[in-house]
C-alpha cells in the first residue's frame, strides 16, 4: 500500500516539509542572531520548496512553467545551497563554473522537453547536477576542520551525503531503467526516494540550526573567557600596597588590577596627598 503512493503526492508531501522548513529557518533568521550565510540557505530552502510546488502543478500547470521552470527553481536552488554552506562556513561564496552551468542544464532541458521530448533524459539531467551539487556541499560539511562546529558540520554532512546519494541514484535509475510513459508513474524506487527525501529535509533543518547555536554558544564562551573578574584573596603588602602576583612577583596596585581586569586608571591626587607633598599649593590664593 506504501508504495501505491505516486509521485504527485510525494511532491506535494516534499513541497510541505520544504515550506515548514523555511518558515522555522526564516523565523530563526529573523528572530535570533544568525551568521553570514543563513539567510543564503533560508533563500535555498525556500526556493526548493517552490520549484517542488511546480514539478507537482505538472498537466495542471503549462509544461514552460512546471517542467522548465520547476526545474529552473530547482538548480538555482542547490546551487544556493552550497553557496550557504561554503559561505556559513567561510569559505567564501562558490566558483563561477556552480552558476555557468546552469545555461547548458537548463537548454538541456528545453531541448528534451520541446525538441525531443524523454523523461528518462530530464531525470539523469536533474539527478546529476543536484546530486552533484549536494555532494560537493556533503564533502565541505564531513571535512569542516573547525572545530566549534564540527559535531554540527558532520552531523549535517550526514543528511547532504544521503540526499546526494538519493538523487545520483534517481539519475542512474533515468539512466538504466526502462522509458516511463508518464512522470508520475516512475515505479516504486523514485516513490521511496521521494519517503527518504521527506526525512532529509527534517535531518537538514536540524542540522543547520544546530550549526547556528554551535557558533553561537563558542561565541559566548570565547566572550566570557575574555571578561577578567577580580576575586579571591589577594595578597598586598601594608606599607606600600604593592601587590604579589602568582609568580611570586610584587607589582605596583594599578599594573596587578590593569591586568587582571579591564579597568583603566587616571592618575591624580586626592586633597590630603595635596596637603602633604605640596602644602605650598594650599597656601596660594584661589
Amino acid at each position: 500500500m506504501l508504495l501505491q503512493l505516486d509521485v504527485r503526492t510525494l511532491l506535494v508531501a516534499l513541497f510541505a516539509s520544504f515550506s515548514l522548513a523555511t518558515v522555522c529557518l526564516a523565523y530563526v533568521w529573523r528572530f535570533t542572531k544568525t551568521y553570514e550565510g543563513f539567510g543564503i540557505w533560508v533563500g535555498a530552502m525556500g526556493l526548493i520548496s517552490l520549484g517542488q510546488f511546480l514539478l507537482a502543478g505538472r498537466g495542471v500547470l503549462p509544461d514552460p512553467v512546471s517542467i522548465v521552470g520547476g526545474n529552473t527553481v530547482l538548480f538555482v536552488g542547490f546551487a544556493l545551497l552550497l553557496n550557504a554552506g561554503s559561505v556559513f562556513l567561510e569559505r567564501g561564496p562558490v566558483r563561477a563554473w556552480v552558476w555557468w552551468a546552469l545555461v547548458p542544464v537548463v537548454l538541456s532541458f528545453l531541448v528534451f522537453t520541446f525538441v525531443w521530448p524523454n523523461i528518462q533524459a530530464r531525470i539523469v539531467i536533474a539527478g546529476v547536477y543536484c546530486g552533484g551539487l549536494a555532494l560537493a556541499l556533503a564533502t565541505i560539511l564531513l571535512l569542516n576542520p573547525e572545530e566549534p562546529v564540527a559535531q554540527a558540520s558532520r552531523f549535517t554532512g550526514s543528511f547532504v551525503l544521503v540526499l546526494a546519494a538519493v538523487l545520483l541514484l534517481r539519475a542512474g535509475s533515468g539512466f538504466f531503467g526502462s522509458p516511463s510513459a508518464s512522470f508520475f508513474d516512475p515505479g516504486n524506487f523514485a516513490v521511496v526516494n521521494g519517503l527518504i527525501g521527506v526525512g532529509i529535509v527534517l535531518g537538514l533543518t536540524v542540522g543547520i540550526h544546530m550549526l547556528n547555536q554551535q557558533r553561537l554558544v563558542n561565541e559566548l564562551v570565547l566572550a566570557h573567557a575574555e571578561v577578567k573578574i577580580l576575586s579571591g584573596l589577594i595578597p598586598i603588602c601594608a606599607s606600600c600596597k604593592n601587590i604579589r602576583d602568582d609568580e611570586g612577583f610584587w607589582t605596583r596596585l594599578e599594573t596587578y588590577v590593569h591586568a587582571h581586569s579591564e579597568a583603566q586608571f587616571s592618575h591624580g591626587i586626592c586633597p590630603d596627598c595635596e596637603a602633604r607633598l605640596y602644602p605650598e599649593l594650599r597656601d596660594e590664593p584661589h
